[in-house]
């Protein structure tokens, strides 16, 4: 028995170890009462043998990169924040055969439960070995985790919104 509690907790401590460390990329207000934070986790080992590192200028080791984990809208519940709705990155890739991911936050309107996102996606489908990007402002509902409303077509990756035109029609 005491085996069984000794593997099942080293089964506890590599999952906590495989979930990676998580960092806030980015976080926008609506108010003082509204956020919307988008986390990363540090890239693998998750689906990897090994995590992708290189060394750092005083020789540690660090992550190479970061994958989108998920964007988290809170709301103030007197000086605390309480979680409205978290989208994970499964829930939000599972709408599409593209590898898709939240690259940036511009804002957060809590009264339309809507945000305006930066999405990368792929050109390609998921099944493909080897693919590109292509970045885009769209307007995110929150509540049904839909992203198809494309607001802008990003010349480079870290293009920021202009808010100055509407991309031609819906995309997927």
């Amino acid at each position: 028995m005491n085996r069984l509690i000794a593997w099942l907790y080293g089964l506890h401590v590599l999952a906590l170890h495989w979930r990676g460390e998580q960092k806030e990329a980015a976080c926008v207000h609506d108010g003082d009462d509204n956020r919307l934070r988008l986390i990363y986790v540090a890239d693998g080992p998750i689906g990897r043998k090994l995590r992708r590192t290189y060394a750092s200028s005083d020789g540690r080791r660090v992550p190479r990169g970061w994958d989108f984990h998920s964007l988290i809208w809170e709301g103030r519940n007197g000086s605390a924040w309480r979680a409205k709705r978290c989208i994970d990155g499964l829930e939000f890739q599972a709408r599409s055969d593209r590898r898709r991911w939240v690259s940036d936050l511009h804002s957060l309107d809590a009264s339309t439960a809507t945000a305006i996102v930066r999405v990368a996606q792929s050109h390609q489908p998921r099944s493909a070995g080897s693919y590109n990007v292509g970045y885009s402002w769209r307007l995110l509902d929150l509540e049904r985790c839909d992203v198809s409303r494309v607001l802008e077509h990003c010349i480079v990756p870290s293009a920021p919104y202009s808010g100055a035109q509407e991309a031609d029609g819906l995309t997927q």
